[in-house]
């Protein structure tokens, strides 16, 4: 049970942080900078819970891409996993088309999907990072 509220936790809080960002961002322009672009990436990390069977949690989180998949706010939406070494995690790797794409995927997410907060996480551990590119010549 300790590992749902975790999990429940790192949902809400990915969803607040982006909403929070978002709204910041549309509210304040800045100028282009030269060194970052505006391909981003966003990388979600779940560390498979201790007693989950490897498969549901990979059913689960394949689930979860295709749905980000189908609200159409990503140039493209991978499932990759570590299975190598002591950790044994599955990652999400979201490509936005834009920092607005973010805020509304999610949306369409959680509007698609109204009983995902009902259900069980397999995951003992999540973190997300959101990456800008750096161009290289």
């Amino acid at each position: 049970m300790k590992g749902n509220r975790q999990g429940y936790l790192a949902l809400i809080l990915t969803i607040v942080a982006i909403t929070v960002y978002t709204a910041a961002s549309a509210q304040e322009e800045t100028p282009a900078s030269p060194v970052y672009s505006s391909n981003y990436l966003y990388i979600q990390e779940y560390e498979i819970g201790t007693g989950t069977a490897p498969s549901d949690a990979i059913s689960q989180a394949q689930e979860w891409v295709k749905e980000f998949r189908a609200t159409g706010e990503y140039k493209s939406v991978r499932l990759y996993i570590h299975n190598t070494g002591p950790r044994f995690a599955l990652y999400i790797l979201i490509e936005p088309k834009s920092w607005q794409a973010l805020e509304g995927g999610a949306n369409k997410f959680f509007a698609a999907n109204p009983g995902v907060m009902d259900q069980a996480f397999n995951w003992g551990r999540h973190s997300d990072n959101l990456l800008s590119e750096i161009p290289v010549d």
